[in-house]
C-alpha cells in the first residue's frame, strides 16, 4: 500500500533544525532538489540556494510529503486548505464548461459510493465531493481539494457499482498523492498557483489562473502517476469493502475502447494511457508475485 506522511514544519521553525534532522544542508539539497544537485556542486551555490529556501519557508510555510512506493519526500509548499481554495476556483471553470447531471437515483449511486471510499482514504482533513457529468466519453477526473467528477458515459459503462467504485477509488488516490498539485506547480508556477488560493473568484486574473490550471488537469497523468493511484486504489477498496480486481475489469474495458478509437493528434486529453502496465501493476498489487505469472493470462480471456 502507499501512504502519504505528512511532516508539518512549522513556519518558525528554523530550516537549519530541519537540515540537521536530514542530515545536514547538502543532504536537503540532494534529496529534495536533486536536478539541481551537480550545477551546485559545481558552482559551490549551496549558500545563497539556502537564503533562498529559507525565505520560502518563513513565507509560506510547508510539509514534505513521503510517498511509501517512491521512497522520497517531496516539500510541499501548498497545505490542505489552499488546496481546497485551488479546487474551489477551478471547479468554477468545471461549472462553466459542463453540463450536470440532474438525475437523483445517478447521484446518489455516485455519492453513496465514493463517500465509503474516501472514508478510507489517509487524507481526513479533505471534504471530498463527487458529482455525474453530462458526457458521453468514458472518463472522470478529479480537482484539487476532493473534487471528483464522473462522466455519465463511463457510469453507462462500468458493469457494476464494483468497477464504479474502482473509478471513484483511482481519482481519490490521485487527490490523495496530490498529484494535482505537483502537475501545477511544474506548469504553471508556485506564484499563479498561489493567486489560486485567494478567495476572489470573480478577479480576471484568477480566472485566467483558473482555466489554465483546468485544462492542464485534462492532460494524462504520468505512467508513475497513473499506477501509483491504481496501486493505491487496491486498498481503498478492500479496506470499503469492494471487490480490487474491479479495477482490472474496468481497465480492460478502457483497454478495448482505446483499441476502436483513432489517435488524437498533438495534444492527448484524459484518455487513459499506459492501460498494459497499469494492469500489469494492479495484478501483482492483488495477487502478489508468486500468482502473478500464473494469472496474468486468465483475466483478459
Amino acid at each position: 500500500m502507499n501512504i502519504v506522511k505528512v511532516y508539518p514544519i512549522p513556519r518558525r521553525t528554523p530550516l537549519l533544525a530541519f537540515a540537521r534532522k536530514q542530515g545536514g544542508m547538502k543532504a536537503v539539497a540532494d534529496k529534495f532538489f536533486p536536478k539541481a544537485s551537480s550545477f551546485r556542486m559545481r558552482c559551490g551555490v549551496y549558500y545563497p540556494f539556502f537564503l533562498v529556501l529559507i525565505s520560502l519557508f518563513n513565507v509560506t510555510g510547508c510539509s514534505t510529503l513521503y510517498s511509501v512506493k517512491g521512497h522520497k519526500e517531496e516539500i510541499i509548499f501548498i497545505d490542505s486548505d489552499k488546496e481546497t481554495r485551488i479546487g474551489e476556483n477551478i471547479s468554477e471553470q468545471v461549472k462553466r464548461n459542463f453540463k450536470f447531471i440532474e438525475d437523483k437515483q445517478t447521484n446518489e449511486k455516485v455519492c453513496t459510493i465514493g463517500k465509503k471510499i474516501a472514508d478510507t482514504c489517509q487524507r481526513k482533513e479533505i471534504y471530498f465531493q463527487f458529482f455525474v457529468l453530462d458526457g458521453d466519453e468514458v472518463n472522470a477526473f478529479s480537482l484539487p481539494g476532493g473534487f471528483v467528477y464522473i462522466n455519465n458515459g463511463l457510469i453507462k459503462k462500468v458493469k457494476s457499482d464494483d468497477e464504479l467504485a474502482s473509478v471513484i477509488a483511482h481519482e481519490v488516490a490521485h487527490i490523495a498523492q496530490r498529484h494535482a498539485i505537483k502537475r501545477l506547480e511544474n506548469s504553471i508556477g508556485y506564484s499563479a498557483l498561489k493567486i489560486l488560493t485567494l478567495n476572489i473568484p470573480q478577479d480576471p486574473l484568477t480566472i485566467r489562473n483558473s482555466n489554465f490550471a483546468f485544462t492542464q488537469l485534462l492532460l494524462s497523468y504520468s505512467r508513475e502517476d497513473e499506477i501509483e493511484a491504481d496501486i493505491l486504489s487496491v486498498e481503498y477498496l478492500r479496506t470499503a469493502g469492494f471487490d480490487p480486481s474491479a479495477i482490472l475489469s474496468f481497465l480492460i474495458t478502457l483497454r478495448d475502447i482505446q483499441m476502436k478509437e483513432s489517435i488524437k493528434p498533438k495534444i492527448r486529453f484524459r484518455t487513459h494511457p499506459y492501460i498494459s502496465e497499469r494492469i500489469a501493476a494492479v495484478k501483482r498489487e492483488i495477487y502478489g508475485k508468486r500468482d502473478f505469472n500464473d494469472y496474468i493470462n486468465t483475466i483478459e480471456k
